[in-house]
């Protein structure tokens, strides 16, 4: 397979006067017939349109407009960026998550990944572009600190080097349009992805072959550029194990689609599902300056997302905060307190949970109990309600 991220990426024929030409462009020029990709992948194999990829890369002089994607065109940017849109806004996709980007190129969507602070795999057959990917995280660092350090994994054609139920998400960006074995691949998808995994695909569409680009590439080149049958490609995901297949946009021209492992699940690394109901056992607290005083409050987690108490960086870990108003509800502090959760907590489950503070100074205050999950949100942010509380400090 050649790149498995190039695809509609338009590299033009320019790109390529270096290329050995192929017997396909006589035939097509000889019959002035389109090519079938059905042919393509009879007359090469699988190794062979795997070292299409490599040569493809080995023979680029200046990689650095495929490592400035998506801004590296003006007239490709805006349908890369909203392709991008599409298929994150219905991966759920949560801070620290494993993805495994399949046909990675040059890594570009993977550092976008890195920087949503995401755990990223870039996957490719052709180990010179995975170089180029190493080069452009080292020479354009994400932003801030990496939640892990990317990593890069060079693809056989048939196998992924991954362990069972070990990847959250996979994300296919103008890829699967290459892959010739496709119901081996799938199979590789639903094995490594865990169990309430989802693998995204952002791709061309039903007659992306007759395209006059697909047409060149195929006739000289040794690329395969299938069109997209979603009809095709979800029997083969359901008879693969695949239990939900949606499409949310399919025309001519452009297929976004979503193969879901098993039922979906939240938690507390993104915003999604996050719900609370807090009461307090007492409305008025009485305390001593300097002395810690402890507030008993009980938890349901009413939302349909589970809390974590343990993660990365401590990122969507779910704790019970406190915010600290004077006497006329002004705010004096935001972040006045925390308190841990001592296990994870599923929808439904109530457990009762204590926070300790202390008061530098004596008055009247109110404290405002919330959840929040760190590095993602406050509850009250996205529709819970948090609970006063009257504090009288002496």
């Amino acid at each position: 397979m050649r790149s498995l991220s190039c695809g509609r990426a338009a590299h033009s024929i320019v790109d390529r006067q270096n290329f050995p030409s192929d017997a396909l462009s006589l035939t097509m020029q000889m019959n002035s017939t389109l090519i079938d990709p059905r042919h393509v992948i009879r007359k090469y194999s699988l190794a062979e349109l795997c070292q299409s990829a490599d040569d493809y890369y080995q023979r680029i002089a200046d990689p650095r407009p495929l490592m400035g994607k998506p801004f590296s065109s003006i007239t490709e940017a805006p349908e890369l960026l909203i392709s991008m849109g599409q298929l994150l806004s219905d991966l759920q996709l949560g801070k620290t998550m494993r993805v495994l980007e399949f046909g990675a190129g040059t890594c570009w969507f993977s550092r976008f990944l890195n920087q949503l602070q995401c755990s990223t795999i870039s996957c490719d057959t052709s180990a010179t572009a995975l170089g180029i990917g190493k080069r452009l995280f080292r020479d354009y660092p994400i932003v801030g600190e990496h939640v892990a350090a990317p990593e890069f994994l060079v693809f056989n054609g048939k196998t992924l080097d991954l362990p069972d139920n070990s990847v959250d998400r996979i994300i296919c960006f103008d890829t699967f349009h290459h892959v010739p074995n496709q119901e081996d691949v799938l199979a590789e998808f639903f094995r490594v992805l865990k169990e309430d995994g989802i693998a995204g695909f952002s791709e061309p569409g039903r007659h992306h072959s007759r395209s006059p680009q697909s047409q060149n590439e195929m006739a000289n080149f040794k690329v395969l550029e299938n069109d997209i049958d979603l009809d095709s490609i979800f029997r083969i995901a359901k008879r693969t194990g695949f239990r939900r297949c949606k499409a949310t946009i399919e025309t001519a021209s452009k297929s976004v689609f979503f193969l879901h492992k098993g039922s979906s699940s939240f938690d507390s690394r993104s915003h999604v599902g996050l719900a609370a109901t807090l009461k307090a056992e007492r409305q008025r607290y009485m305390a001593r300056k300097n002395v810690p005083l402890t507030i008993d409050v009980d938890i349901v987690n009413s939302g349909g997302a589970k809390w974590l108490c343990k993660n990365v960086n401590e990122i969507g870990v779910v704790k019970l905060g406190a915010h600290l108003y004077d006497a006329d509800h002004n705010l004096l502090d935001l972040d006045f307190g925390r308190s841990e959760l001592m296990r994870d907590v599923k929808p439904g489950e109530a457990i009762a949970q204590s926070i300790t503070l202390s008061f530098p100074y004596g008055g009247k205050f109110y404290l405002v109990l919330d959840l929040v999950s760190e590095a993602i949100c406050w509850f009250e942010n996205v529709g819970s309600k948090p609970i006063q509380v009257e504090v009288t400090v002496q």
